[in-house]
Order: C-alpha cells, then sequence, then structure tokens
C-alpha cells in the first residue's frame, strides 16, 4: 500500500511529484506525537515505538512481519529489508542510512526503458524526477520511487512496503510517432 499517492491512478514513473516527498515528510512529522500520544486517530496508521524513535506503520501489518523495505535500526542507523524492481535488488541493499533523509529506489534504465540496474539512495531532500513519456528510443535515464523517510526525531514513515515492478507501455502510435509512458507498481 504506497501512503504517498492521493490519486486512484498510480501515477506514470517519475511522475509522483517531488512535493510528495516534502508532504508526506511534513504531515507525519506532524501527526506522529499526536497518534502515539492517542490524541488523534487516524484510519489504517499506528504508531509503534522503536529504539529512539517511533515507527508510523499500516495497522494490521504485524509489527515483526517483515516485508520488502522494512525499516529497521541499526546501530546509530537504518537499514531496509531486501525489496525488488522487476525482481533486481538494489546492488547496495546492505546500505545504512541516517535519520533527516528521504530514502528512494533509483532504477537506471536502458535504451528500451527495461531496468538494468537498481540502488538505494537517500538525501535530505528527494530527488528532481525525470518525466513518465518519452519517445521511442528515449527514455529517461532514471526512475525513483519513495520508500521511506526518517525525520530529525527519528521518526520513521513506511511509504512502501511491497516489490516494486516498472513497466513501458505502448500510449500512441501513428505512422511518425511512437510515445511510450513508463509506470510503478507495488506487487
Amino acid at each position: 500500500m504506497s501512503l504517498v499517492h492521493t490519486q486512484k491512478a498510480k501515477p506514470a514513473a517519475g511522475s509522483v511529484p517531488s512535493r510528495a516527498f516534502v508532504r508526506w515528510g511534513t504531515l507525519m512529522r506532524l501527526l506522529a506525537p499526536l497518534i502515539q500520544g492517542g490524541k488523534i486517530s487516524v484510519e489504517g496508521i499506528e504508531a509503534q515505538e522503536i529504539a529512539g524513535g517511533v515507527h508510523l506503520r499500516a495497522k494490521g501489518g504485524g509489527g515483526t512481519q517483515d516485508h520488502p523495505w522494512r525499516i529497521r535500526t541499526a546501530g546509530s542507523g537504518y537499514k531496509l529489508t531486501p525489496g525488488s524492481v522487476n525482481g533486481v535488488v538494489p546492488s547496495n541493499m546492505e546500505a545504512t542510512f541516517q535519520k533527516n533523509r528521504y530514502i528512494w529506489v533509483k532504477a537506471t534504465l536502458d535504451a528500451n526503458g527495461s531496468v538494468t540496474a537498481v540502488e538505494m539512495q537517500s538525501g535530505q531532500n528527494p530527488p528532481n524526477v525525470p518525466p513518465g513519456w518519452f519517445n521511442a528510443g528515449a527514455p529517461p535515464e532514471f526512475a525513483y520511487y519513495p520508500v521511506a523517510f526518517i525525520d530529525e526525531d527519528r521518526v520513521t514513515y513506511q511509504m512502501c512496503s511491497s516489490n516494486l515492478s516498472l513497466t513501458r507501455t505502448v500510449v500512441q502510435v501513428n505512422c511518425t510517432l511512437n510515445q511510450f509512458m513508463i509506470r510503478w507498481e507495488e506487487n
């Protein structure tokens, strides 16, 4: 379940606006203490205390149950359980992430829009999102998908808990122009 998108249809790859990362982090940072203190209830979200902070997650997920991209404490940082994009596990899945960071999947695409490599990345600001539309031999070089956010108070926010697939679809074909769209899906 993706908590980032508010649209009914899943957006094209790269069409998850950078502001979605920022809005999610800001909203959850404000709501976390209220949810944890029992002052408000958000349907489908619960607060779970972890060493050094709070983790917001979907209810019914079974606190000890593993799922792709699950945030775990690792010393003074955080690690994620393995996940995949089109069956490819990120080359740096063992990376440790720090607080006050967005964490996302970066998929490298070939000339046909197929995934050739996957890695985890993080930063204080989300990535610039490339367009999801491309002409027949010119897909974007990279596509990004948000999986987690850790705020400065070590509150963690799970944005994705499923393996991912990135697909290429023909959306317009005529005699002189073929256009394609790449789209993220949570499996």
